[in-house]
């Protein structure tokens, strides 16, 4: 062909050649300019379903308008040759771009994000590339990136209707020549010869990705049969196995994208996108080290993994009633790390079952009633030190602040607590002006089983003196219970936190303030705590123990949402790192490192290594094994989130949020039968507590889909306090079906967004959806419209927020733009996705499904449900029964057998 001319082009070079065709250089001599040019050989020509392919091309490119995708100019004949006109690009294709240990950090990505926007552009148009390798992809001689030759495209075809049909003709395995795509950068769907969609391109883009940054493919065979029988069998190591270098997160996200199941990839290339564009600012910034070029250094056994993240839930005193109806959903600002590798062995497990058990009840305040602080400061002082005891299990005070003079015997407080002994005092602090300021406490420890004094003692001392009774007491208490101790263990109980009696009082106040406001969710007084650490520290800043409870009360903070800025959780992270640096083994310190990494960073390892170090000293505190099992739950290890719940319930047997996380998690395992015979337990902490009774209810309806008993429950409460039991009771009201009464709860709400660190959903937007099930189509559009307002302005504050884009997804749909409300919503299972949190991003799912089935689309719907219930999720039967939103989808035979295997057990 070369010096050959094809109509006015004249062929100077061959290029190249592959399945679809040959590829040459020619000038195009009208306009005088280089084009490339691809040539159909005349023996596929005369094959009409290859002619066909080759249009298909043509039409697929023709389609898109990128600057990362090569342009086509024309598609032409000359006799009976057909072939089509490109832009010429010179430069090399990624194949002879990708040295043999792989590129380098920085290059990666300036290769990488182009290329997943060239993708991300195809998608949007409805178009799967279905043979993206690096032969396809062709690096400019100005470093631009171009993606080509979409033949094996197939574009989703729109019937008169505008609806989509996203079926592809399924290709058999085992014909020869029919497997669509290069065997070894195929979807595991593709080799099968399954119906592919966008996020089998992605599969293919984690492959490219995986030897870009590696110089080797992660699915390795001798025969193209071994090789698609690893594509379907093998989970390849990760890229930091090969060079340790390599940032973790960069490890995450390459990883997600080779996941076997589709629904766990990216929905999509544009929140691939997203993530490498937080991997290239953390590079920027110096958050995360690129390192230069070159083989990976030998030594190295782990990679660094250093992000910006953001916190879940998982604080004991968190409002927590409205699980399935999805009131509170799982929040996120910015996308987080991995949830892959075992963290097991960084915990390990804490026995708390075979040791003696004491509860220290709240001491009693003799002196005036601004002292109480000083009181409940001793009694958590003391049992801080006990606590350093590893043969003795003590009661958390979130229990045993139950028991403040109450009325109870010993032998209840016994029984209910399940401890042998109980330690209780009284304390009193005398300020006379003129005298040195005293305090007298005097303790007493009793034994269960017959009631009996076995020591007690009066200590009256100058406040300097202070540190020296909390020791003496704790000491004499596990000396009297014959317990031995370790040397670490005497210097914990015998510790000195600090010289400054003021800045001890600040301490004091703001552990007290804290923990009452934790209660109650108090965010004046969390700020007002704030300030009491910081005058601690300021007044010492030798003092680790308060820098340390600063730094967990900052991360807790932005946790809540209360401010979701960089500074707070820099402050968080400083004041860890000035404790660490005061105290390296001080239990707290690293309690707030594990937190700070948690809440703030959502860095699930780094967490439990701190609260690992933590639990050294403190291998029974309750606080840290209900962290850990928070933290194992959105690591989809569920069994033993609960086995860790339940090890924290047992020194913290009257804890509602421990209740209700055992239930919770169980509910999301479907043992339901279990989750209910542990809630019933709960149930007699405080029958007649108002949460408790609006968790019950809420059982019944998700676990049961008993409206009625969830009503007879709730008969006997006044009327809603809060805006969030306002939604609970409008929502119960909309699964009940009467939405007349929906409607008049809602107006009742004073809020106009229910803004959470879970949810962001307008209440103009709830009006619309249920003016949208009346049926009444004007009202459904303002109300919709005026969610899609506020939406419009939220998201525009920060985009990644995936609370904002499922919300937007239902706005959407409910105003009838069916194509938009699927991205948005397809966005957030993006940006939260199951990978990164087991218990919370199947929630943004079923949003999906939900979006799926409002814009008439059942099938894709259907698909979503049968996924979620065949996981750990929260898509309950009773729900399903009853939300009006599945009632399209109520005679399909499909959702009868979701419904039968979202019954669990």
């Amino acid at each position: 062909m070369i010096g050959k001319s094809l109509n006015h082009y004249k062929i100077l070079a061959k290029l190249g050649s592959g399945g679809m065709g040959e590829v040459f250089e020619a000038e195009d001599t009208r306009l005088g300019r280089k084009v490339a040019l691809k040539i159909l050989p005349e023996t596929l020509a005369a094959d009409p379903t290859r002619r066909e392919r080759f249009q298909r091309e043509a039409k697929a490119i023709a389609a898109l308008n990128h600057p990362n995708i090569v342009t086509i100019y024309s598609v032409e004949e000359a006799g009976k040759v057909h072939f089509l006109t490109m832009e010429l690009v010179r430069g090399k294709s990624l194949a002879d771009s990708i040295p043999p240990h792989g590129l380098p950090l920085r290059d990666f990505l300036d290769l990488a994000l182009p290329l997943t926007d060239a993708l991300a552009a195809a998608h949007h148009e409805g178009i799967t590339h279905r043979d993206l390798k690096p032969e396809n992809v062709l690096v400019s001689e100005t470093g631009q990136v171009k993606v080509l030759d979409f033949g094996l495209a197939k574009r989703q075809e729109r019937s008169a209707e505008g609806t989509s049909n996203t079926q592809i003709p399924t290709v058999q395995v085992t014909q020869e020549g029919h497997i669509l795509g290069t065997v070894a950068y195929m979807s595991p769907e593709q080799a099968e010869g399954r119906p592919v969609d966008p996020r089998s391109d992605v599969f293919s883009l984690g492959i490219l990705f995986f030897e870009m940054a590696t110089g080797r493919r992660p699915f390795q065979g001798a025969t193209a049969i071994s090789v698609i029988s690893a594509i379907l069998k093998d989970t390849p190591k990760r890229i930091t196995h090969f060079n340790p270098r390599l940032p973790g997160d960069m490890a995450r996200i390459v990883n997600r994208c080779l996941q076997k199941e589709p629904g766990k990839r990216f929905q999509s290339a544009q929140g691939l996108r997203t993530e490498l564009d937080l991997l290239k600012q953390d590079v920027d910034s110096g958050e995360v080290e690129a390192p230069e070029a070159g083989p990976p250094a030998a030594a190295s056994k782990t990679s660094p993994v250093t992000l910006a993240g953001w916190a879940l839930a998982g604080l004991a005193g968190v409002v927590v009633t409205l699980w399935g109806l999805g009131v509170f959903r799982p929040a996120s600002r910015i996308p987080a790390p991995s949830v892959g590798g075992s963290p097991d062995a960084a915990v390990g497990t804490i026995p708390v079952d075979s040791r003696k058990k004491i509860v220290v009840l709240p001491f009693e305040n003799l002196g005036a009633a601004d002292d109480a602080y000083f009181a409940a400061g001793m009694t958590e002082e003391i049992t801080s030190r006990l606590a350093a005891a590893h043969s003795l299990a003590v009661i958390s005070r979130t229990s045993a602040i139950q028991y403040d003079r109450t009325g109870k015997t010993i032998r209840d407080v016994g029984r209910d607590l399940g401890v042998d002994y109980v330690l209780e005092g009284t304390v009193q602090w005398d300020r006379r002006a003129g005298n040195a300021s005293r305090v007298r406490v005097t303790p007493q420890l009793i034994k269960v089983a017959d009631d009996t004094h076995l020591w007690s003692d009066r200590y009256d001392r100058t406040m300097e003196d202070i540190f020296e009774v909390q020791s003496e007491i704790a000491s004499a208490v596990v000396d009297q219970l014959g317990i031995a101790l370790s040397a670490g263990e005497r210097q914990v109980l015998e510790a000195r936190p600090t010289e400054n009696l003021d800045a001890y009082q600040a301490y004091l106040q703001g552990k007290e303030i804290l923990f009452i406001a934790g209660v109650t969710i108090n965010y004046d007084d969390w700020h007002r705590a704030v300030e009491l650490f910081q005058k601690a520290v300021e007044l010492d800043p030798g003092f680790a123990l308060a820098w340390a409870r600063l730094s967990i009360i900052h991360s807790q903070l932005y946790h809540f949402r209360q401010d979701l800025t960089e500074e707070r959780l820099m402050k968080a992270r400083e004041a860890a790192d000035r404790a660490l640096r005061l105290q390296p083994d001080l239990t707290e310190a690293h309690l707030a490192l594990g937190y700070y990494y948690y809440w703030g960073r959502k860095d699930y390892h780094r967490a439990l290594e701190e609260l690992a170090k933590a639990s050294k000293d403190q291998d029974g505190n309750a606080e840290i094994l209900e962290a850990v099992g928070y933290i194992y739950r959105r690591l989809g290890k569920f069994g033993e989130a609960i086995e860790n719940f339940k090890k924290a319930f047992r020194l913290n047997p009257q804890s509602y949020q421990l209740c209700d996380a055992i239930t919770a998690t169980y509910g999301a395992i479907r043992k339901y039968s279990e989750g209910e015979q542990f809630w019933k337990r709960c149930e007699t902490l405080a029958p007649d507590l108002r949460i408790q009774k609006i968790g019950t209810a809420d059982l019944h309806l998700n676990w049961r889909g008993d409206v009625h008993q969830a009503r007879t429950i709730l008969r006997d409460l006044s009327e809603p306090e809060n805006p969030d039991e306002e939604y609970f009771w409008m929502n119960l009201a909309l699964l009940a079906r009467d939405f007349e009464d929906a409607l008049e709860r809602l107006s009742r709400i004073s809020v106009e967004v229910l803004d959470s660190q879970t949810e962001f959903v307008p209440r103009a937007l709830f009006e619309g959806l249920i003016h949208f099930y009346l049926g009444d189509g004007e009202m459904a559009r303002l109300g919709c419209e005026e969610g899609r307002r506020i939406l419009t302005r939220e998201i525009a504050k920060n985009p990644r927020d995936p609370r904002t884009r499922a919300s937007m997804g239902f706005a959407l749909a409910c105003l009838g733009r069916k194509e938009e409300a699927i991205r948005e919503a397809t966005l957030a299972v993006d940006l939260y996705p199951i990978t990164r949190d087991a218990f919370g991003g199947p929630t943004f799912i079923e949003d999906l499904a939900k979006v799926y089935a409002l814009v008439g689309e059942p099938e894709a719907a259907l698909d979503r449900l049968e996924y979620l219930v065949s996981i750990p999720s929260e898509t309950h039967v009773g729900t399903l029964k009853l939300d009006p939103i599945w009632d399209r989808l109520r005679d399909h035979p499909r959702f009868q057998k979701i419904l039968a295997a979202a019954a669990g057990s």
